[in-house]
């Protein structure tokens, strides 16, 4: 017998109401980013890995260890995309999309790779939706990009998130605040963890990233960014915390939000929700101003974030397990046909009904009235028709509404009235 085939590891198959849910989620984005202006952009997954050593950074966690980079048969190393900003900062340039339209609003979901070790809400296979504006300088960008993604997870219903800030300052503010991190660190590599006493030297702001335990004790002493940035960073930033007041949006100022890449500047924020456990945050962004000219472009402010979907659906599945009331039926039909003649009558009924855009099901496989009323049941079919050799002869079919009980629940009408009456009911 052949080995049965598995999937990979970190990696998940979805079917049936997950998948549903799924599709729930992404067209909530799409409704919510289109009424804000974003229009969709689709990127390939595969990338030149020079694209992400160059914008996510080198001596970061994802280029060294968690990506799946490859060469191809022309020598080119290729990657699996680890994020999705830098393909749509890459697609920005190289097609001259700012030509035409110097501003940009943008969003896109897709999957995303990543050789980490899997648990909740963190597989190899991974999906974002994320949303990114290119091209303006305003504070109005930024705190649109952090009001787009609470309306949107409103939308969806979910409550108990909190929205986090902080502000990283300029490029020549994150470089002397480098010089003020690595002299505090000095002295102290040998209690760090093995990563973080390569990154004092190399990359200091990844220390203040790390979540080994034997690193927080340090990390939170560490001077704060906050009290490094320029003035005008720093107004900017104000300004941007009281429009989130008067849009009723409630955060708080975290000042060890970094971010994990190495092109953010300014403000950055994350979102977290208590279903996601320690590591809680569910998504993240901020404004990454340099990235465009640093990948050819030219010189282009950008802000956006990426949610993280897996982790989202833990945090609605968890409000769905808190709701005590049934859940409503779908609005759909399933048709039962006894007898040869009935299954082919149920059968272009079912037809017209789709085309009058009324979702129907029907059993194809002759089993009997009970077990096509069961299988109505447990597929959350609204109502099923039922018809049998007297409502041929009559014009008429039997229709139940599995909302009810008893006698109540079905009626007999007639067959041309069905679709007017579904209609009404649905």
């Amino acid at each position: 017998m052949p080995k049965l085939i598995q999937k990979l590891r970190g990696t998940k198959d979805l079917i049936g109401k997950e998948a549903l849910l799924w599709e729930c989620v992404e067209k909530a984005a799409s409704d919510v980013f289109r009424r804000y202006g974003y229009l969709p952009v689709r990127t390939p997954i595969l990338e030149e890995t020079d694209l992400f050593k160059r914008s996510v950074g080198e001596v970061t966690d994802i280029v060294q260890k968690e990506m799946y980079t490859f060469e191809d048969r022309s020598g080119t190393s290729i990657s699996l995309r680890p994020e999705g900003t830098a393909g749509i900062v890459r697609a920005f340039i190289e097609n001259h999309w700012g030509k035409e339209q110097p501003v940009q609003k943008l969003y896109y979901f897709g999957p995303m790779f990543r050789a980490e070790r899997p648990q909740a809400g963190r597989l190899r296979q991974f999906h974002q939706i994320g949303v990114e504006y290119l091209g303006s300088h305003s504070l109005f960008s930024d705190v649109e990009v952090m009001e787009v993604l609470v309306r949107y997870l409103e939308e969806l219903g979910l409550e108990g998130f909190k929205l986090q800030i902080n502000n990283l300052g300029s490029l020549e503010d994150r470089k002397r605040f480098s010089e003020v991190l690595r002299k505090y660190f000095k002295g102290k590599e040998d209690q760090l963890c093995r990563d973080c006493k390569t990154r004092v030297e190399r990359n200091v702001f990844r220390v203040l990233d790390c979540k080994q335990s034997q690193c927080q004790s340090f990390i939170e002493k560490a001077p704060r960014i906050l009290d490094h940035v320029s003035e005008e960073s720093r107004k900017n930033f104000d300004e941007a915390s009281l429009l989130l007041e008067k849009l009723e949006i409630p955060f708080e100022i975290n000042p060890r939000i970094v971010r994990g890449l190495d092109y953010y500047t300014d403000t950055v924020f994350e979102l977290v929700h208590p279903a996601l456990g320690a590591q809680d945050v569910l998504a993240a962004g901020g404004r990454y101003n340099g990235l465009v000219s640093k990948l050819g472009g030219s010189d282009i402010p950008a802000v956006g974030y990426a949610l993280g979907v897996e982790r989202l659906m833990i945090a609605l599945q968890e409000r769905k397990s808190k709701e005590e009331e049934t859940p409503e039926r779908e609005e759909r039909v399933s048709l039962i046909g006894l007898g040869e003649e009935a299954q082919k009558k149920a059968y272009f009924m079912m037809s017209r009904l789709r085309k009058e855009g009324i979702a129907s099901q029907m059993d194809f496989e002759g089993r009997s009235m009970k077990a096509c009323l069961r299988q109505a049941d447990k597929s959350g079919s609204r109502f099923v028709m039922i018809l049998g050799e007297n409502e041929l002869k009559k014009g008429t079919v039997v229709l139940k509404d599995m909302n009810l009980s008893g006698e109540g629940s079905q009626r007999e009408i007639p067959e041309v009235e069905l679709v007017t009456t579904l209609r009404k009911e649905l």
